[in-house]
């Protein structure tokens, strides 16, 4: 199916043929709550369709589009042990509900362990506090968090991308298009 399958299949008949429906693509809690360890999902392409075969049909899937594994390049580490740590405790309770255990994402939520904004702390504060992506879905959290707070996370999802490169083969890499 070149994805995942994230629906169960219905079938029915039209004219008396009849056909499978379900929908692929990849997402959903188990990347979210597996972290680094569901990092084999990173290998399934993300193409969302809906698929409907025909019984005894003979039709094949186009090529999927080619795949390739980011760069991994995480930013130098910043903080002292306590930032991050207090990091961490902002990201588990503001963060992590969409963007997983230890920032890696679902599929549909970006894998902040490879984010540009990781780089520039004016930048980050601007997603996270300023809503730069609120038309993207990414809200401000300027009611709950204070620019330090924003940086502690920096520091946290920066620590993150950094223990994975040393501790994680490519396979644990995000894929993009």
């Amino acid at each position: 199916m070149q994805s995942g399958i994230v629906s169960a299949p219905s079938t029915f008949r039209v004219g008396g043929v009849q056909y499978v429906a379900f929908q692929t693509g990849k997402g959903g809690a188990f990347p979210l709550v597996a972290g680094v360890a569901g990092g084999a999902t990173r290998k399934v392409p993300n193409l969302p369709r809906l698929v409907v075969l025909k019984i005894g049909g003979t039709v094949k899937f186009p090529a999927p589009p080619a795949t390739t594994t980011l760069a991994w390049n995480p930013p130098a580490k910043i903080g002292t042990p306590e930032q991050i740590a207090a990091g961490k405790a902002h990201f588990g309770r503001y963060c992590q509900v969409c963007h997983g255990d230890s920032a890696i994402g679902n599929g549909f939520t970006p894998d902040l362990r490879v984010s540009a904004t990781l780089t520039n702390a004016d930048a980050w504060k601007s997603v996270i506090l300023d809503g730069a992506l609120k038309d993207r879905g990414m809200v401000s959290f300027a009611r709950v968090l204070t620019p330090q707070d924003a940086e502690a996370i920096r520091a946290y999802v920066i620590e993150r991308s950094n223990w994975t490169k040393a501790n994680l083969s490519d396979t644990a890499a995000p894929m993009g298009r």
